[in-house]
C-alpha cells in the first residue's frame, strides 16, 4: 500500500514543491494551508504521515492533538523555521523529527519513508 501524507503548511510553494517530490516517488500527498476545515478529511482519509509547519502550533498544540487522537498511528514530520524553537521544545514528545527549514528534498522524502506508520510516542 503506497504512503499517504498529509502536508500542512501556510506557503503555498512549499507545499507543491513538497507534493511534487513526494508524488515522484509514488507517495500519495493532501496538501493544507492549516487545520481549518480538516475534521471531514480525516474521518474519512488514512495518513501515515503529517508533515507540519512549526508555525502554525504558535497558538498552541490542541489543534495537534486533536489530529493525532483521530489518527493516533500518524507519526508528525515537524518543519520549522529557526524563530520556531519554543514550539519545538513543546512538541518534543508529539513528533517523530523535526525537520529545520530550508529543507532539501532528498532529506524531506527519507524522513517520510523513515517515519510513515510509526507510531509517536504522545505524552499527556
Amino acid at each position: 500500500m503506497p504512503i499517504s501524507v498529509l502536508v500542512l503548511d501556510p506557503e503555498k510553494v512549499f507545499q507543491t514543491s513538497v507534493a511534487r517530490k513526494l508524488r515522484l516517488h509514488d507517495i500519495r500527498v493532501l496538501t493544507r494551508p492549516g487545520f481549518e476545515g480538516l475534521k471531514p478529511i480525516l474521518e474519512s482519509l488514512r495518513f501515515d504521515a503529517l508533515l507540519l509547519d512549526a508555525a502554525l502550533l504558535r497558538a498552541g498544540l490542541d489543534p495537534l492533538r486533536a489530529v493525532l487522537a483521530a489518527h493516533p498511528a500518524m507519526a508528525v514530520i515537524l518543519t520549522a523555521s529557526p524563530e520556531d524553537a519554543a514550539v519545538v521544545r513543546q512538541t518534543s514528545a508529539l513528533v517523530a523529527e523535526c525537520l529545520v527549514k530550508p529543507i532539501h528534498p532528498d532529506t524531506l522524502l527519507a524522513s517520510v519513508e523513515r517515519h510513515a506508520g510509526e507510531k509517536p510516542e504522545c505524552a499527556d
